[in-house]
């Protein structure tokens, strides 16, 4: 195991975010919070990893044998191939020898997902306008910092058409 070759005994501060482990039952598998070696943090995330493979792996077959869907079987094997081609730190550290200078998402410890996809994407929008403004792009139709007090077109108009609000009834005009 290429892991235990690399023998990397370099420190790591670890806080207990760090170490949470979804699904809770897997807990025992964590080092403990405080400082801990490359070496060891890379077993926890590989046994983490291994042990939800196997889980996603029983519950595919037992959708596969309770709901006679057979096709699970097939993304059962597929999906765990994929997360570790596509998305898997380790992978790119100990097989594809990638350090922490060629991929910024490579610095232990290495962010956790979260489980709400939409919040993922939102973080994700976040970080590349952050991104960008430090780049020194102008992000079309993001509001500046700084606002000019002569402008009107940042509050609306005392002779503006009023907005229909939750309590006012909706005009219907028939033909």
């Amino acid at each position: 195991m290429r892991i235990n070759s690399a023998n990397d005994n370099t420190p790591i501060p670890l806080n207990n975010q760090d170490v949470a482990v979804f699904p809770p039952f897997l807990a025992f598998l964590a080092p403990k919070p405080g400082t801990s070696t490359y070496r060891q943090y890379d077993l926890f995330k590989l046994r983490v990893k291994l042990v939800t493979s196997i889980l996603y792996a029983a519950f595919s077959y037992l959708v596969a044998v309770l709901f006679d869907a057979h096709h699970m079987l097939v993304f059962a094997a597929l999906v765990p191939i994929g997360h570790l081609y596509f998305s898997n730190e380790l992978v790119s550290i100990h097989i594809y020898g990638q350090t922490e200078a060629d991929d910024r998402n490579l610095k232990r410890p290495f962010k956790q997902v979260p489980m709400n996809p939409i919040a993922a994407f939102k973080q994700l929008i976040k970080e590349t306008k952050k991104d960008l403004a430090a780049s020194g792009f102008k992000i079309p139709g993001a509001s500046s910092s700084v606002k000019n007090k002569d402008s009107k077109a940042a509050s609306p108009s005392a002779n503006s058409a009023p907005v229909r609000g939750a309590g006012q009834p909706r005009r219907v005009v028939r033909t």
